[in-house]
C-alpha cells in the first residue's frame, strides 16, 4: 500500500532507529514511534514543540514529557512484552494517510498463545490530544493483568528538565484519571500532563493503576488510553486537563481517530504528491511529506520546524537555515498557511536576531545558528571532542555562519514571490529583510584598494573549513539578497508611499539607506575562473586535493568530527556538503549551462556529503547536467534516510539520531522542482520536466498567490487544471508557453 510503512520480525537493533521512522507528530507535539512497553532506556519520548529548557552547564533543548502510554501486560502471572520475552510475530506499522501507528505482537506462553495489539494517534483536531487502543488476546478466562503507567522516568539528552512533581488523581465513571503538573528547571514554567484509563471489556476492575481481571469469552481485553498534554499549565490547568480528558472519553475513541483522519485527508488533498511508475518512491517522498507535516506548526508562529523535526531533543530542537532552504519549499507551494507560520516565526523572532548582532557589535539582525523560541543563539561553543586530547572543541558556527541572515532574507523573499502577502511584507518581511542585510554591511570590510565590499572570517554551508575569506555562497546570496531588498522596497513604496515611508523613518538615520545601495553595488563575488569554476572561498584551490577515501584512512575514530581547528579535512579540498554548488542551484539564472556543469563535475568527487542536506543539492545539480541516472541515485540517499536508515548516529561523539527534516523537504525539491520542473516565481508557475527513465507522471497540487491548479505533468506533456473556488486567473508557462487559466478552466500542453 502506497500509504503504509511497516516492519515485521522483533529488531531489538533497531529500537532506536525506529522510534524515529514511526513517529507521530501534529505540530504541537512528537510521539516516537516505541512500544508500549518501552521506557527512557529505549529512547520513549514525547516532545512538546516550543518549550524550552536548560539545567546547569547543560546545553537548552525541548522538555520531554511523562509518557501515559506505558503498560506491562501480563496473563496468568507471565509477562508479554517484547522485552521480557521473545514474540513469535510481530509487526509494527504507520498509517500516513491517518496518521496512525499499531503494533501486532503475539507470545507463546504457559497460558497458550496470546497476542498485543493497539494502535494510537495524535489528534489534529485537539492538538494536546493523544489516544491509544490496548487489545490483549489469549484464552478466555486467564487472569489479565495491565500496568497502566504516566511514566515520569523521561529520556533526557542534557536533563532532567522537570522538577517539583505532583500528582493528582481521580476514579470517575469515566475511568482512571491521573494528572502529573511540573515545573521547568530554568523558567519555573509549569507544565502538565494527563491521562484517562477507559476499559471497553466487562468483569475488568481498576486497582491503584492495574487493570485486573478474567479474559473475557471473546478471547479479548482491551482498554483505551487518553492523554493530554500542556506546556503553559496554570493553576486552573489541573481541572481544565481533567475536563479535557472526559469529553475525549465521553466522545470515544473511534469518534476521536476519525475526527482526526479527516484533518489528515484535507492536508493531503494538497500536499499529496504522486509518482506514477515508481511505487518505492512514490511511497518513500510521501513518507518525506508526512514527516514535514507531522512537524509543522499550522497552528501558531511561535515555532518553526526544528532540524530533527519533533523526534527528539538532538541539535537542541532548534531551527536552522534549513527551514528557508529545503523545507519551505514544499509548503510555500503545498500548505501556504504552514509556510506564512514558517516566515512569520521569523519575523517574531527579530528581536532575538538583533540582540545577537549586538553582542557581537553589530547592527541589524544576526540570526541565531540555532534558534529556539525567542530566536537567542542556541549554538553551543563546543560541540565536539577534540580527537587528540579528549577535550571540548571550540567551534564556531553560532559565530561565524554569518549566511544564516542572507537565508532568512531569502525564505522571506521567495514565500513573497510564490503568495504576493503584501501585508505580510509590511508588517515586518520587508523590515527583517533590512536588517539582516544591515548586519551582514556592518559586518563587512571594505577594500579601498580594490573598491570592493569583503566578507571575512566566516563559515559558509560547508562546515569543515572554518573562518575564511570571501565564501561563495555567502557573498552571492548576501548580493542578490541586497538587490531584491532594494527593488521590494520601490515596488511596495509606489503601491504603499505612506506605510513606507513611515517605515524608512523608523528604520534609517539620513545616509544609512544610501550605504546599504553602495554595499550591494559594490559587494565582490567570487566569478568562475578560466574552467568555469567557483573558487569555494579565498585560498581554496591551493588547499591538498586528496581523494575522499584517502582522506579518511587517517582518522583516528569513525566517529571523529572531519572540520575545524584540528580536523583532517580542513587544510584539503574535502567538504562535508554542496556549498559552491547550491550557490549555483539557487540562482541558475545567474550562471551559464556550462558554469552549472563545471562546478558540478568539480566539487561532487570532493564532498563527502557529512551531511544530510548534501545529496538533494547534487541532484539538483545532476539534473541540470543533464546526469538523470546520477540525480536519482541522489535523490534515493535523500528520500530513503529515514525509511532505511544508515545515517550518522555520532560525529564526534555527539549524538545525532532522530527524522531528518531538511533531507525530506530535499526529497520534494529533487522530485518536484528538479525531475517535474514545477517552479512558482512572481510571475506564475513554470513546468517544464525531465523526468527520469521509469517515471510516467508526476501529479500534485500546487498554489500560486492563492489560486490552486492541480498538474499532471509527464515528460512531453503537461495538464493544468485551475480549482473552480480561485478567485482569479491562474498563470502558467507550460514549456515556455504561457496559459492563463480561470477558476475551473483546464489545458494541455504537448513539448
Amino acid at each position: 500500500m502506497k500509504w503504509l510503512i511497516d516492519d515485521e520480525g522483533f529488531q531489538r537493533e533497531n529500537i532506536e532507529f525506529f522510534g524515529s521512522k514511526y513517529l507521530l507528530g501534529n505540530g504541537y507535539m512528537g510521539y516516537r514511534g516505541t512500544l508500549e512497553e518501552y521506557g527512557k532506556e529505549q529512547l520513549c519520548a514525547c516532545t512538546l514543540a516550543g518549550i524550552y529548557d536548560k539545567n546547569g552547564d547543560g546545553w537548552r533543548e525541548p522538555v520531554n514529557m511523562p509518557n501515559p502510554f506505558l503498560v506491562r501486560a501480563k496473563i496468568d502471572g507471565t509477562a508479554v512484552n517484547v522485552l521480557e520475552r521473545e514474540p513469535v510475530f510481530h509487526r509494527q506499522w504507520l498509517d500516513l494517510y491517518r496518521g496512525k501507528f499499531g503494533r501486532d505482537t503475539e507470545f507463546e506462553t504457559p497460558a497458550g498463545r496470546c497476542g498485543i495489539h493497539t494502535e494510537r494517534f495524535l489528534s489534529r483536531e485537539r492538538l494536546q490530544l493523544m489516544a491509544m487502543r490496548y487489545v490483549i488476546q489469549g484464552r478466555p478466562g486467564a487472569f489479565v493483568e495491565a500496568e497502566v503507567c504516566l511514566d515520569r522516568e523521561i529520556w533526557d539528552i542534557n536533563g532532567p528538565h522537570l522538577e517539583q512533581f505532583s500528582l493528582h488523581e481521580s476514579e470517575e465513571n469515566e475511568g482512571s484519571v491521573r494528572i502529573l503538573t511540573a515545573k521547568t528547571v530554568e523558567e519555573k514554567r509549569e507544565a502538565a500532563a494527563g491521562q484517562l484509563v477507559v476499559v471497553e471489556s466487562e468483569g475488568i476492575y481498576s486497582e491503584q493503576g492495574t487493570l485486573r481481571g478474567k479474559m473475557p469469552e471473546s478471547g479479548a481485553f482491551c482498554f483505551c488510553v487518553y492523554g493530554w498534554m500542556e506546556k503553559d499549565a496554570g493553576k486552573a490547568a489541573v481541572p481544565v486537563i481533567e475536563k479535557e480528558l472526559k469529553k475525549a472519553a465521553d466522545a470515544g475513541y473511534e469518534a476521536l481517530c476519525a475526527e482526526s483522519e479527516a484533518h489528515w485527508k484535507r492536508i493531503w488533498e494538497d500536499a499529496d504528491v504522486t509518482i506514477a511508475g515508481d511505487k518505492k518512491m512514490d511511497r518513500a517522498l510521501r513518507y518525506s511529506l508526512y514527516q514535514l507535516i507531522s512537524s509543522a506548526p499550522f497552528h501558531t508562529d511561535e515555532t518553526a520546524i526544528p532540524a530533527r523535526g519533533l523526534s527528539g531533543q538532538v541539535y537542541k530542537g532548534a531551527m536552522f537555515w534549513d527551514t528557508e532552504l529545503f523545507m519551505l519549499p514544499f509548503f510555500r507551494s503545498a500548505l501556504p498557511e504552514a509556510a506564512k507560520n514558517l516566515v512569520r516565526y521569523r519575523i517574531r523572532t527579530l528581536g532575538g536576531a538583533k540582540r545577537k548582532a549586538a553582542s557581537h557589535g553589530f547592527s541589524g539582525a544576526f540570526y541565531a545558528w540555532e534558534s529556539q523560541d525567542t530566536g537567542e543563539e542556541a549554538c553551543t561553543k563546543y560541540s565536539f571532542t577534540d580527537v587528540f586530547t579528549g577535550r571540548p572543541l571550540r567551534t564556531y558556527f553560532g559565530d561565524k555562519q554569518i549566511h544564516i541572515s542572507a537565508d532568512v532574507a531569502y525564505g522571506i523573499w521567495k514565500y513573497y514571490e510564490a503568495t504576493g502577502d503584501r501585508e505580510l511584507m509590511l508588517a515586518g518581511g520587508l523590515e527583517t529583510m533590512t536588517e539582516c542585510i544591515r548586519f551582514l554591511y556592518d559586518y563587512s570590510v571594505f577594500k579601498e584598494n580594490r573598491n570592493r565590499f569583503e566578507l571575512h572570517d566566516v563559515i559558509g554551508p560547508d562546515e569543515y573549513h572554518e573562518r575564511h575569506n570571501n565564501d561563495a555562497y555567502t557573498n552571492l546570496l548576501t548580493k542578490e539578497m541586497a538587490g531584491i531588498m532594494f527593488r521590494l522596497w520601490e515596488e511596495l513604496e509606489e503601491e504603499y508611499p505612506d506605510r513606507i515611508k513611515e517605515l524608512k523613518e523608523r528604520l534609517f538615520l539620513p545616509g544609512a539607506f544610501e550605504k546599504l545601495k553602495r554595499f550591494a553595488g559594490l559587494l565582490y563575488v567570487p566569478e568562475p575562473n578560466e574552467e568555469g569554476v567557483i573558487e569555494q572561498c579565498d585560498g581554496y584551490f591551493a588547499l591538498e586535493n586528496v581523494a575522499i577515501e584517502d582522506l579518511l584512512k587517517r582518522r583516528l575514530k569513525d566517529t571523529e568530527y572531519l572540520g575545524g581547528a584540528n580536523g583532517i579535512a580542513s587544510s584539503t579540498q574535502v567538504i562535508k556538503q554542496a556549498d559552491a554548488v547550491l550557490a549555483t542551484t539557487l540562482f541558475p539564472d545567474r550562471f551559464s549551462a556550462q558554469v552549472r556543469e563545471s562546478n558540478f563535475r568539480y566539487y561532487e568527487p570532493r564532498t563527502e556529503h557529512g551531511s544530510s542536506l548534501s545529496a538533494c543539492v547534487y541532484a539538483l545539480g545532476a539534473i541540470a547536467c543533464g546526469e538523470r541516472k546520477k540525480a536519482y541515485e541522489y535523490l534515493e540517499k535523500t528520500a530513503y534516510i529515514d525509511l532505511e536508515g544508515g545515517y550518522k548516529l555520532y560525529v564526534g561523539g555527539l549524538y545525532i539520531g532522530g527524522v531528518h527534516t531538511a533531507a525530506n523537504g530535499g526529497a520534494w525539491l529533487v522530485a518536484v522542482q528538479g525531475f517535474a520542473g514545477i517552479d512558482t516565481g512572481e510571475s506564475g508557475i513554470r513546468v517544464d520536466p525531465g523526468l527520469p527513465e521509469g517515471w510516467k507522471s508526476v501529479t500534485l497540487t500546487t498554489h500560486w498567490r492563492g489560486r490552486k491548479v492541480r498538474l499532471e505533468v509527464e515528460l512531453n506533456r503537461v495538464r493544468a487544471e485551475a480549482f473552480p473556488e480561485n478567485t482569479g486567473e491562474a498563470v502558467l508557462y507550460l514549456f515556455g508557453e504561457k496559459k492563463s487559466l480561470m477558476p475551473g478552466a483546464a489545458v494541455c500542453v504537448e513539448r
